[in-house]
């Protein structure tokens, strides 16, 4: 998808978020033509593949990044949800005294030629079950603000965005692929094929 590319162009419930940021080595140097796979549950709670409404892929896209390793995604502001409670997990739930409660995220693989992937989540600051998630994926580094914008300015402006809608930024830095390591995009794909179930 081009940068600003709407991956929530079905969901007329949540308010609009941009997502935006860097891809960098671990120098600092920016990487340009990075992957950034990206998908987030629905404001109904629900992922696509969940819902029996839906019969094509939504919430879900690809980005490059520009030659200062900039990507921009726009979606909605991710909502928590439950995972499914039924079955041996719900068991395991009820018996640990557990909910199954996720806090409100978006999933990302990022991955680029000569660098080792990454698959990774960012989360919202405000959601209720940061400290309780119940696969315990949470950690400080991955948390993020949604700064709420009651004007339309800049990238929201020429992205015909209406307020209010939520900003965030997440920089990813990626690590150089060793000799041992797959090779970077034929990692992505693999990720890439799981994610899509």
């Amino acid at each position: 998808m081009p940068a600003g590319g709407n991956i929530a162009h079905l969901d007329r419930i949540g308010p609009a978020a941009l997502v935006s940021g860097r891809v960098l080595g671990l120098d600092g140097r920016p990487i340009e033509g990075a992957l950034l796979d990206v998908w987030q549950a629905q404001t109904s709670g629900l992922y696509d593949s969940q819902d029996p409404n839906l019969h094509e892929m939504h919430m879900r896209g690809k980005f490059h990044t520009d030659a200062e390793g900039r990507y921009l995604v726009r979606t909605v502001r991710p909502v928590h949800y439950p995972i499914p409670s039924d079955g041996p997990v719900g068991a395991m739930l009820r018996a640990t005294g557990r909910h199954p409660w996720r806090p409100a995220h978006i999933h990302f693989v990022v991955s680029a030629e000569g660098y080792e992937p990454v698959t990774t989540h960012i989360f919202d600051s405000a959601d209720e079950y940061l400290e309780s998630d119940a696969v315990f994926a949470v950690k400080d580094s991955l948390i993020c603000d949604f700064a709420r914008h009651d004007t339309a300015d800049g990238d929201a402006r020429k992205l015909g965005v209406e307020p209010p809608y939520y900003t965030t930024e997440f920089d990813f830095r990626l690590k150089p692929a060793s000799a041992e390591s797959p090779n970077a995009l034929d990692a992505q794909q693999r990720l890439a094929a799981i994610a899509a179930g």
